[in-house]
């Protein structure tokens, strides 16, 4: 039916007529104002707030149901939302601070983990931090997520932040991924698994994995990382930041990181002594043995080493790779040693380095010498007689001086010539 149109009678009962449109004069200025818009949809310059699109979080979550994510049932996972409380961390240009996304990561990680198994344990759970009436340090804080990890024994410890360049460069933007120093081995697993999947799934360049001499690296006692995924301080980053949706898919992309890392298995030694052992004495052991717990993939015995105060020593391997062990030389000196065992299984995951101390039974007495120096102060020094570092202890010398010494500390010091006995010097 056609459309119908009804127009109201005039008042004196006629038909009114129908209203006239007016038509506005076209100006030449509307026409080349017209023609040029045309023109700027064929290629022209872009409009404005377009340009070329950041990376980051761009990305969709991968479909995490129907996978495998057996190798996470178990596994004992320490999480540190990095700052909290008086520590903010990094400010982005929003006013977005670190803290808060770091937390935001760290419990939707959290929920990712346990459904697949794992006992997670998060060093806070709100905006706090762990200052104390009797300190207020940021060292005490770090101190204390450290304290927290070792006190649970986890597989492996993460902490999660996000950076900010010096410079506070706003173009800046990278994926960087840290492993302690001293470990480079089963943390440096973790650190490749976890970075992959960072950088599969946020898509950030440039991405490199470093060592890091970050507290809570420096002090870990399990293999430990502290992720970087992206810098804050880039507007169009913290932005996104600052939604749920770009939270999650980096949780996702830890969830992933752990799977893989577990997933080649977990092994670790097991000492089939105490980590600390005495020597010096007859009844003291003079072989050292510590097993392979596979955990996974069975041993790889090409992999074993065992290093004596960090050099190379020869492991006598068991047959079939299932235990090292190590002979203790008779003329080992008598001062504190460090023996340290490393391997991998078949699957090339790194076992995390077992420690054992060696402290000698009677400390070796040092050699002493003291010294006049040129504003009348008596110089003293020490040293052990093989010239090797001195056991944790006090060189008494008199009833007044006593110098702390052992290893990395000082071997010498000046002191009032009155605080010594001439028969004692």
């Amino acid at each position: 039916m056609a459309p119908r149109l009804d127009i109201p009678p005039a008042p004196d009962g006629t038909m009114a007529p129908l209203p006239q449109r007016r038509r506005a004069p076209i100006s030449a200025l509307a026409v080349l104002l017209a023609v040029a818009a045309g023109f700027a949809g064929c290629g022209g310059p872009p409009a404005p707030g377009t340009g070329p699109v950041i990376p980051g979080y761009l990305g969709r979550p991968e479909a995490l149901v129907g996978r495998d994510l057996s190798a996470l049932a178990g596994r004992r996972i320490v999480l540190d939302p990095g700052h909290g409380g008086r520590f903010r961390g990094a400010v982005g240009p929003n006013g977005l601070t670190e803290a808060e996304v770091n937390l935001g990561v760290a419990l939707h990680l959290r929920g990712l983990l346990e459904w697949a198994g794992a006992e997670v344990w998060l060093t806070r759970t709100a905006d706090t931090d762990f200052l104390s009436p009797a300190d207020s340090s940021l060292s005490h804080d770090l101190e204390m997520r450290v304290s927290l990890s070792d006190s649970l024994q986890p597989d492996v410890f993460l902490s999660i932040h996000h950076n900010s360049n010096a410079a506070l460069d706003r173009t800046i933007n990278e994926t960087q991924t840290y492993y302690p120093l001293d470990d480079d081995g089963a943390s440096l697993d973790l650190a490749r698994a976890i970075h992959r999947q960072l950088v599969l799934n946020l898509e950030i360049s440039p991405a490199s994995i470093r060592p890091g001499n970050f507290h809570v690296l420096r002090h870990a006692t399990v293999p430990a990382v502290l992720g970087e995924p992206a810098m804050i301080s880039h507007p169009v980053i913290a932005e996104r930041l600052s939604l749920a949706a770009s939270q999650r898919l980096e949780a996702d992309a830890y969830f992933l990181g752990l799977l893989d890392y577990f997933a080649a298995g977990l092994p670790r030694w097991t000492p089939a002594q105490p980590d600390t052992v005495w020597f010096g004495a007859a009844g003291d052991p003079a072989v050292l043995t510590w097993s392979f717990v596979a955990d996974g993939p069975g041993p790889d015995p090409a992999s074993f080493e065992i290093r004596l105060d960090d050099a190379p020593t020869a492991p006598r391997v068991a047959p079939g790779g299932g235990a090292v062990s190590w002979d203790r030389p008779a003329a080992l000196a008598p001062r504190p040693h460090t023996l340290e065992v490393r391997g991998r299984n078949l699957a090339g995951r790194a076992t995390p380095p077992r420690r054992t101390l060696l402290l000698p039974r009677a400390a070796p007495v040092p050699t002493v010498a003291v010294q006049v120096a040129a504003d009348g102060r008596l110089g003293v020094s020490w040293h052990a007689p093989d010239g090797g570092p001195l056991p944790r202890g006090e060189l008494r010398l008199g009833s007044d001086l006593v110098f702390p010494v052992g290893p990395g500390l000082p071997r010498c010091a000046l002191t009032d010539p009155m605080g010594i006995a001439p028969d004692e010097a």
